[in-house]
């Protein structure tokens, strides 16, 4: 079978958008349709499987869904200025689920959604041999400050909002059962729990040139970045890029943080572009980005002083 993205390149051409009001069809965070006046309708979807995303031995209903809503609304708000509404949800589950676990999963997935103003709108359910949990978020955006995937040009600095690797660091202690010490329950947190930015994403939509959320790790996403921009991504790797806890676990384990942050996943922080002339506005306007890199003319991803194997995440 085809990678992950390989698939993705292939079903953007199998569905090319029949509908000239869909404006942003497969390929990025989110499709847009277009409705007319000054807002445009967005719609993403995603899923947690058992076996894939985690496992029921250190699951809990409440962790699940505080995850599920979080890596879906990641979507909504990496296209600029944009606002969840409502979502439905479809689960698959087994006949040896307790009744009781369901209903907590319930009562958990609307106060999570409810954190983000959404409302769980409606689903469906299903018998499954292994759980998994699908959502399809419905959000609206100002349609001249939405922001896509592309846009880069050669020149452009790369900049990140939130830090890398905690996100698979804390799932590698959750799979071997380690409590990791104080570090431990901050990196597992940050897995159940990922940080969201909509406050900066709406502020970056004036003048980011491209943006996604870093779901699949440093390394692939900025491959994705660079293939769909047609640029060569230089980055200079720095411990701005990883929470204390990551950097404070690795040293008491003799582990390379570095290998976290460019394979991890699952992060959901913010990779944007700016062109050089707004670098003191995006400084200004949102002072907890960093510098990741540059555009320059080219394709791939070189990390500077990196000869260690990378090893991101597939699902197929």
């Amino acid at each position: 079978m085809k990678s992950e993205y390989g698939l993705i390149e292939y079903f953007s051409r199998v569905f090319k958008p029949l509908d000239k009001k869909l404006l942003l069809g497969p390929g990025d965070d989110c499709a847009v349709f277009d409705l007319g006046g000054k807002k445009a309708l967005l719609l993403t979807t995603d899923e947690m499987v058992e076996g894939a995303h985690f496992l029921m031995r250190f699951s809990s209903p409440e962790l699940i869904a505080a995850k599920l809503v979080r890596m879906n609304v990641s979507d909504i708000y990496s296209m600029g200025a944009a606002k969840p509404a409502a979502c439905l949800v479809s689960s698959g589950l087994n006949g040896r689920l307790p009744r009781g676990w369901v209903e907590r999963f319930a009562r958990a997935l609307k106060r999570e959604s409810l954190k983000f103003g959404m409302s769980v709108a409606g689903g469906n359910l299903a018998r499954a041999r292994e759980l998994h949990f699908s959502m399809t978020v419905i959000g609206f955006a100002e349609k001249k400050r939405i922001v896509r995937r592309t846009g880069a040009s050669p020149g452009d600095l790369v900049y990140s909002l939130g830090t890398m690797g905690g996100s698979r660091a804390g799932l590698e202690l959750l799979v071997k059962n380690l409590a990791g010490g104080k570090p431990g329950e901050r990196l597992k947190n940050f897995f159940w729990r990922p940080p969201l930015f909509p406050r900066e994403a709406r502020l970056l939509s004036g003048f980011a040139t491209s943006m996604l959320d870093n779901s699949d790790g440093l390394y692939k996403s900025l491959g994705l970045l660079s293939g769909l921009n047609g640029v060569k991504v230089r980055v200079e790797l720095s411990e701005r890029f990883a929470d204390k806890a990551l950097l404070s676990w690795c040293a008491e384990t003799k582990k390379d943080w570095r290998k976290y942050a460019l394979a991890g996943g699952e992060d959901y922080g913010l990779l944007f572009t700016v062109s050089p002339g707004n670098e003191r506005r995006l400084k200004n306007t949102v002072p907890a980005c960093y510098k990741v890199g540059e555009a320059e003319k080219g394709k791939g991803v070189f990390i500077e002083g990196y000869d260690g194997k990378i090893e991101a995440f597939e699902h197929f």
